[in-house]
């Protein structure tokens, strides 16, 4: 029996950037992927395009007459970023008078021309090239799972991707609240218009729009890596300092524990620890939680960038050879955390702490339970006790 709420068609380039004009492609941030394509993907996609080759389906679900983006953002995003001047293909731009949407927009001023300029027989083959599509209708819960499935079998989403296609969880959600918040690509809603999608995207070299890492407090201190970014270990990195925060058999930091965060395993122990998960989120409100992970993630940023100081030089000593040290991160913010947010303490000596902190790892013989030594270390003489924090 035909199924009636998938409809399959086909539509051109050019008609899809009409819909992106409209404001009729949306995406739902609730569960899509960071926008992240480099340079070089987005220019695969354009020369497939000139030389009509197959391109995967879009998926889109009908939503009051707009269509939610399931599969093919990234795609999308890269091709109305073509047309738009965003970028060149071998050095050229996107003919603007090609078709009669992209003239209209350069007559009148709201696109500018860039050179040097593609043909326009190149420019009209792309315009024309015909993308197939699927139109699926359903409930939420449904659309939910469709997502997840469409992606946990993906083959270029890391783990913790693969983790949150299709979970909707309040603990997730908090990850993923956090994690924006601390990148910049925060949105008022979900809900946006693929039409303001590249204001957010996490910029690579040769994009001149979205959001610049280079200069995120992760990557100059060498805590996690961009590429590592780009497939979502902050939030890996957020989840593991929050089960640690909620939990009290206190979890190891690995796939296995994250893993059960975002909803694998069905034991007695993993539906205990979503429920504790859950319940502590309820019993002291996200807003709390958020504005605690962040006064101590802005703490640790003052006072290394204050000091002029790189967070793993400093703690892992010059010669250390890591590119990266989020566990180190996540020894120093716990240790923080207790003290700050549950025991009502504040720093009364940075540069002594700031000196503890230096080449502790190398001092401590790199001893395995790490939030110990941190906290042994900054406790005795750092830290005063304060009446009220806010």
């Amino acid at each position: 029996m035909a199924n009636e709420n998938l409809d399959i068609d086909s539509k051109t380039a050019e008609e899809l950037y009409e819909w992106y004009l409209d404001d009729k492609l949306i995406i739902n941030r609730r569960y899509q992927r960071k926008l992240v394509w480099s340079l070089e993907e987005k220019t695969a996609l354009i020369s497939s395009m000139t030389q009509q080759y197959p391109i995967p389906l879009l998926l889109f679900v009908s939503i009051d007459n707009k269509r939610e983006i399931l599969d093919g953002m990234q795609r999308l995003e890269a091709l109305m970023s073509f047309i738009e001047q965003r970028f060149s293909l071998n050095g050229k731009y996107f003919n603007l008078d090609a078709i009669a949407l992209t003239k209209q927009l350069k007559d009148s001023g709201k696109l500018q021309q860039k050179e040097p300029v593609l043909s326009r027989e190149s420019s009209t083959l792309i315009a024309r090239y015909r993308f197939a599509i699927s139109e699926y209708s359903s409930t939420e819960d449904h659309i939910d799972e469709v997502f997840r499935r469409i992606n946990s079998n993906g083959k270029i989403l890391s783990k913790q991707e693969l983790r949150s296609a299709g979970c909707v969880s309040n603990f997730s959600e908090l990850v993923r609240k956090i994690s924006t918040i601390i990148r910049g690509d925060t949105t008022h809603s979900d809900i946006m218009g693929l039409n303001k999608i590249h204001n957010i995207s996490i910029c690579n070299d040769g994009l001149d729009y979205g959001i610049n890492i280079d200069n995120h407090f992760y990557i100059r201190n060498h805590i996690i890596s961009r590429p590592s970014i780009r497939d979502s270990d902050d939030e890996e990195l957020v989840a593991n300092i929050l089960g640690y925060i909620f939990l009290d058999d206190k979890p190891t930091s690995g796939s296995t524990s994250l893993d059960t965060f975002y909803g694998e395993g069905s034991t007695s122990h993993a539906i205990h620890t979503r429920t504790q998960l859950e319940n502590y989120i309820q019993t002291n409100g996200a807003d709390k939680i958020v504005n605690n992970y962040l006064f101590v993630y802005e703490m640790i940023q003052k006072l290394f960038d204050a000091n002029n100081l790189n967070f793993r030089s400093h703690i892992l000593g010059n010669a250390s050879s890591s590119q990266e040290c989020p566990r180190y991160y996540q020894a120093v913010f716990l240790a923080l955390y207790e003290l700050i947010i549950n025991e009502n303490m504040q720093l009364d000596d940075e540069q002594k702490f700031i000196a503890q902190l230096g080449d502790s790892v190398q001092r401590s013989g790199n001893d395995s339970n790490l939030l110990i030594v941190f906290y042994v270390q900054i406790m005795p003489d750092d830290f005063v006790m304060q009446l009220h924090r806010f």
